[in-house]
């Protein structure tokens, strides 16, 4: 990516499972913070599924070098690296960054939003994505078969839809508004609602 996000990223990495096909999608403003977000990865995925990470494929380069090697190493992870300038080699991912980009792009012109908002639509894709039906798991949905339950789709919106919050009634006066619109920009991880 290019251009900066509202908070200032500017590179995004994706975690695939290959198993479940489940995307995991971090934002981050320069490649030296590859190894923080690994981090955050390792910790949130051990603690989730009560496993350990056993791999990680990566691309032979420099932020995937030096202390990234060493924090794998360091935790047993083996860290199976491509051959520099080979991205087929790991053509899920390359796939997967290829859809991310284009869904983007779609998503934000059609919300007629500027680029800097490109991570709020890429956490809401890789969450519509992880609700999609998936050929590797032969139609079934990589967050059900993650977490082992069915899921609901009753939390879903429309992209940049027109979303209402309610004011609390100490912070307005009797003849002020009762909820203040927003538009709907994704999913729970962060605040995601930019005042109309």
């Amino acid at each position: 990516m290019q251009t900066r996000t509202l908070g200032g990223a500017l590179y995004f990495v994706i975690f695939i499972d290959d198993y479940f096909r489940k995307v995991w999608a971090f934002v981050f403003k320069a490649n030296d913070q590859v190894l923080d977000v690994i981090e955050e990865f390792h910790v949130n995925v051990e603690r989730e599924t009560n496993r350990n990470l056993k791999s990680v494929r990566a691309y032979n380069s420099g932020e995937y070098k030096g202390p990234f090697e060493n924090y794998c190493r360091f935790h047993g992870i083996r860290l199976e690296k491509t051959v520099p300038k080979t991205p087929q080699q790991n053509d899920v991912v390359e796939k997967m960054n290829i859809t991310i980009e284009e869904r983007i792009r779609c998503m934000l012109s059609h919300a007629k939003l500027p680029k800097s908002f490109w991570g709020k639509a890429m956490r809401t894709i890789v969450d519509l994505i992880n609700f999609s039906p998936s050929i590797p798991l032969k139609g079934d949905v990589s967050k059900r078969v993650w977490k082992g339950k069915d899921v609901s789709y009753d939390h879903l919106r429309v992209f940049e839809c027109k979303t209402f919050v309610y004011i609390l009634k100490d912070e307005r006066s009797k003849l002020d508004n009762k909820a203040k619109a927003y538009i709907f920009l994704g999913y729970g991880h962060e605040e995601f609602r930019y005042r109309l």
